[in-house]
């Protein structure tokens, strides 16, 4: 009891009976904050500048809207790591990489 669930208007149908009453059928559709977040970088090969660059959320809940003028060089430098991975053949989007962190001490 006290649950708040997110809704959407997704389609309102109105309607009057045979005695002239107006009614209206709302058909809602459950929301949900994503719990990933991406972007997507398109290239023109030819002359390498970014044709499109579209993602994020909500800025209010991400600082990893694009497009963002002081984002780190790295995140810009992902797809290309990635596609590379994946054109080794030893990769698939599928393909799950512990990337937890290491720690090597040096006696």
């Amino acid at each position: 009891m006290g649950d708040v669930v997110a809704v959407r208007v997704a389609h309102v149908q109105t309607q009057r009976t045979s005695s002239g009453t107006r009614v209206q059928r709302l058909e809602l559709a459950l929301e949900q904050t994503p719990k990933v977040q991406g972007a997507f970088v398109a290239i023109d090969l030819k002359t390498r500048g970014v044709v499109a660059l579209a993602g994020g959320y909500d800025v209010a809940l991400s600082s990893s809207i694009a497009p963002r003028s002081e984002a780190p060089a790295g995140i810009f430098f992902k797809p290309f790591l990635y596609a590379a991975a994946l054109d080794t053949g030893k990769y698939t989007p599928a393909t799950r990489v512990d990337d937890s962190p290491e720690v090597i001490t040096d006696p």
